[in-house]
C-alpha cells in the first residue's frame, strides 16, 4: 500500500497514511512471517525478531532459519560498536 522507502511516521502525521490500515497490515505481516516453515531475515531488527520469536512459540521448536546479519542472533547488535560494554571483563 506504500513504497518500502516511505517514512511511515511522517506519512501518519500528514494524514496520508491510515493508522488502522498500517497497524492491521503490520500484524498480518507478523502472522504470515511467524507461520513460515523456514525463516530468512534480519534478526537485528525488532520486527523480524518478534516474528521469529512468535514462530518459535507457535511451533514449540526453533524452525530452520538464516540470519542476514553479521551475527546469527544479535540482541546487542545495536551496541556492537561498543565492544567493551557487552564483553566479559578479563
Amino acid at each position: 500500500f506504500l513504497q518500502s522507502d516511505t517514512n511511515y511516521d511522517v506519512a501518519m502525521r500528514l494524514g496520508v497514511l491510515d493508522r488502522r490500515l498500517a497497524s492491521e497490515s503490520a500484524i498480518l505481516d507478523l502472522m504470515i512471517l511467524a507461520s513460515c516453515d523456514f525463516f530468512i531475515g534480519q534478526l537485528s531488527g525488532e520486527f523480524s525478531r518478534l516474528a521469529f520469536e512468535l514462530s518459535v512459540a507457535n511451533k514449540g521448536f526453533v524452525p530452520p532459519y538464516m540470519s542476514l546479519d553479521t551475527y546469527a542472533w544479535a540482541p546487542r547488535y545495536a551496541l556492537a560498536h561498543l565492544p567493551d560494554w557487552w564483553q566479559e571483563p578479563e
